[in-house]
């Protein structure tokens, strides 16, 4: 269930010290009937102090893929060459150096061209 939050925070415009009376313009948040679910309903209502949440992000959609990568057959090939650790320090110096090595080698100094898009003809 929702709960309603303070907002205040402790020693922001009052006094402090022993003998103080708290103070009465709390700001107070208080929380939008019918929101959020009923604790009996959550996927974590009997985990204690775990949350999990529920909530799925529709900007991260766009990054899920459908298909396996080409080089792999299915998503268990993949998932476990993402779990090989790539550092210096599991790896030997030659095999991490050709891992990380670029694709494109050029000279120090040498100017790049930067990518041309292709323009449509007018006609």
């Amino acid at each position: 269930a929702p709960k309603d939050q303070d907002l205040s925070l402790p020693g922001w415009g009052s006094w402090g010290g022993t003998g103080i009376a708290p103070k009465k313009n709390k700001i107070i948040r208080k929380a939008p009937a019918g929101s959020g679910t009923e604790k009996r309903n959550r996927m974590d209502s009997e985990m204690g102090s775990v949350i999990i949440s529920q909530k799925q992000l529709k900007a991260a959609n766009k990054y899920y893929s459908s298909n396996v990568p080409f080089p792999y057959y299915t998503a268990d090939q993949y998932e476990e060459t993402l779990q090989v650790p790539l550092g210096k320090e599991w790896n030997t110096t030659k095999s991490f150096s050709k891992m990380i090595k670029p694709r494109i080698l050029t000279k120090a100094g040498r100017i790049i061209d930067p990518l041309s898009i292709p323009s449509k003809k007018k006609q």
